[in-house]
């Protein structure tokens, strides 16, 4: 009986440690907030008790580098793709503005090119209220 006391006592202390350098192991992949951080931890740990935390806060990052990479290109389909992509997300009233704003300055560029009363009457008609109304 004393034996089996001692080896449930081990086995105990051991989880206490594991779980110990599991936290500790985790708290460095939080600190990183590396993608790379993030899914070797995922993978290498799939049933821990951070898994869920851990991929949660790696969909935040996707979505951050994905941000980044939308705005660092600057094109329409860019922040067309990023909505799609990540419709509840916090940028897309930013991304939206940017697509009207992008969308404007091709239709002036457009104008601009076809240097026709028309063309600029056109323009205006679309863009009422627009910075390039008074070029």
């Amino acid at each position: 009986m004393k034996f089996h006391r001692i080896h449930f006592i081990s086995y105990v202390l051991l989880l206490i440690i594991l779980s110990s350098c599991l936290t500790q192991k985790y708290d460095k992949v939080k600190a990183s907030k590396s993608i790379y951080e993030y899914e070797k931890f995922i993978k290498k740990h799939p049933n821990s008790k951070y898994t869920v935390e851990a991929e949660n806060e790696l969909e935040v990052l996707y979505e951050q580098n994905d941000w980044q990479t939308t705005k660092l290109i600057d094109l329409i389909k860019k922040y067309q793709e990023f909505i799609s992509k990540y419709p509840q997300s916090d940028y897309n009233t930013y991304a939206k503005e940017r697509i009207k704003e992008l969308e404007e300055e091709e239709d002036w560029n457009n104008a601009k090119s076809i240097n026709t009363i028309s063309g600029f009457e056109n323009f205006i008609s679309t863009h009422p209220v627009s910075r390039y109304s008074y070029d």
